[in-house]
């Protein structure tokens, strides 16, 4: 009996297996129909980015298919990339990862946290400046990445609180001060470092700090020669290979800036800057090498041209005159200034105690009274 009853149900169960296999081997078969049609799996070419001005900072256009699926965040990956077909979905947001001339990853360029260590001069961002043996002068990079976006100060994305910036001039100069400013000051304050007192070691403190930089361009001032820029100033007297020459200099004097400026020992430049074609020929030269520009003039006007930088003047000079009180004041118009038009430049022409001390003080609780602190770049838009 117990025979019998074996040989009943090895028949239902050979020919369930015999089903079961059958469908596992014509699923093979499709699959490899299916990877023959789409062919091998793709190593693909980091992505390229080519990096605009787009809010100073956020990446412009990148230069490659549109890898999407759903939102990644996390530390950029260095290296190539193993795709297969497209998956579509949401839009990935993120880091970009820019290719540099040697085809390697060279750096990230989109939103870095606040504070973070800004990065150092590029020698895929520099060309030897012509007349000046051994110095180098900002240019655009491979694939478009602009000085302007690499040496950017680190933000917040989408801040939507009104935004104010503070450029400290006259960094160089006097070693001490210039410490004081840099150990003392939030991340979020550019710098202006003098071309008449560059001094390696600061810059390098500076970057570390978080600190992004600017480059001056000596101009020729009100009450010049009364008020004297130096011996390498633009000015409006001079021949235009004179003027052509000095600003390679200034631009050359250091690197890795986001952009320049004409603010030193207090003067703006005003004189040169009213003359619409010698200021239009010297900021398309900025703006060629992939620079912004800062007028140190409180609304001061860009002459008409088609070339020019992002560019932006300053709203207030915060310490003309360098008093306690006058300082305390200019900071609180300063937010009035943010407050209705949503954004706020100040500059502070000179490191001193006092007015490091008032600017760190004011600092300190101004999320609490809803505004951001951010770098200059942040708020100097292309045209």
């Amino acid at each position: 009996m117990m025979a019998r009853a074996r040989a009943g149900w090895v028949g239902p169960v050979l020919v369930g297996l015999a089903w079961f296999w059958g469908v596992v081997a014509a699923a093979a078969v499709v699959l490899g129909a299916v990877l023959s049609v789409m062919g091998p799996v793709v190593r693909a070419p980091v992505v390229r980015a080519v990096v605009g001005e787009k809010a100073a900072g956020e990446v412009a256009r990148v230069d490659a298919p549109m890898v999407t699926g759903p939102v990644v965040t996390g530390p950029v990956v260095t290296g190539p990339v193993v795709t297969g077909p497209v998956v579509t979905g949401p839009v990935v947001t993120g880091p970009v990862a820019v290719e540099g001339p040697r085809g390697g990853v060279s750096r990230e360029v989109a939103f870095r946290d606040a504070g973070a260590p800004v990065a150092g001069p590029d020698p895929a961002l520099l060309e030897p400046a012509l007349g000046f043996e051994g110095a180098e002068v900002p240019k655009i990079g491979v694939g478009g990445v602009r000085p302007s976006v690499v040496y950017a100060a680190g933000r917040a994305a989408g801040e939507t609180r009104p935004r104010i910036a503070i450029l400290m001039a006259d960094i160089g100069p006097h070693a001490q001060a210039s410490e004081e400013a840099i150990r003392g000051l939030p991340a979020a304050v550019s710098f202006a470092v003098s071309p008449y007192g560059v001094r390696g070691a600061l810059l390098d403190m500076a970057r570390a700090r978080g600190h992004e930089l600017f480059a001056v361009v000596p101009m020729e001032p009100t009450q010049y020669p009364n008020n004297d820029p130096g011996p390498q100033a633009l000015l409006t007297g001079a021949a235009p290979a004179v003027n052509a020459r000095n600003l390679e200099w200034a631009l050359s004097r250091f690197n890795g800036y986001v952009g320049v400026t004409g603010v030193l020992n207090r003067m703006h430049g005003e004189r040169f800057a009213a003359a619409p074609a010698l200021y239009a020929t010297m900021l398309e030269e900025v703006g060629r090498r992939g620079l912004i520009y800062l007028d140190a003039r409180p609304g001061g006007a860009a002459p008409q041209s088609t070339r020019l930088p992002p560019f932006r003047a300053v709203d207030l000079v915060l310490d003309a005159p360098a008093v306690r009180g006058e300082v305390d004041e200019r900071l609180g118009q300063l937010e009035r200034v943010a407050r209705e038009g949503g954004t706020a430049v100040g500059l502070a022409e000179g490191p001193t105690p006092m007015v490091i001390d008032r600017i760190a003080a004011w600092a300190t609780a101004l999320p609490l009274r809803g505004y951001a602190l951010v770098p200059v770049s942040a708020l100097i838009v292309p045209r």
